[in-house]
């Protein structure tokens, strides 16, 4: 996960790449930490079409 006014860049580790996964991670890892973001940027990689 990347801040991109900051650039603060934040890496977790998954149990596999799925949609479900990627949403929790961002919950519990950024959520609970920082602001809510105003937009959220993702790539709509194919592994999260799961």
């Amino acid at each position: 996960m990347i801040d991109t006014s900051t650039r603060l860049t934040e890496i977790q580790p998954v149990d596999d790449a799925s949609s479900d996964d990627a949403a929790f991670v961002f919950d519990r890892f950024w959520l609970y930490r920082y602001p809510r973001p105003v937009r959220v940027i993702y790539d709509q990689g194919a592994e999260f079409k799961k």
